[in-house]
């Protein structure tokens, strides 16, 4: 049983410090000048893909481990209220699709928040 504790700790070790190192390195992201804002864009685009990667990792983790643990705390409150919020106000904003690519990067975020 001590055995499987510390191959566990070992590996959750092992998967916050790729996390962090990945998320790291959203600043080093090269810029092209083709895109319309250029930045930004690379960035975000980054954020948003390591933010998936990030949770489907976590929930590669919690099928392997035949667990899924999601730690509570009251955090999730407020940040969770200002995602719904941010969502609900694309349906009365003026321009939807450019509130919609804000959101995903506010999204992003949040994920990254989950999963960590």
């Amino acid at each position: 049983m001590l055995e499987a504790e510390v191959k566990t700790s070992i590996s959750h070790k092992f998967f916050i410090l790729t996390l962090g190192l990945l998320l790291g390195m959203t600043l080093f992201v090269c810029k092209s000048a083709y895109m319309f804002d250029f930045s930004n864009l690379p960035q975000s685009a980054y954020l948003q893909c390591l933010s998936i990667f990030m949770l489907i990792l976590y929930c590669m983790k919690g099928v392997i481990q035949k667990q899924l643990q999601v730690k509570w705390t009251w955090f999730y409150l407020p940040i969770g209220g200002i995602l719904l919020w941010s969502f609900m106000s694309l349906f009365w904003a003026t321009n939807p699709s450019e509130g919609l690519t804000i959101w995903l990067n506010w999204m992003a975020g949040g994920i990254i928040f989950f999963v960590l």
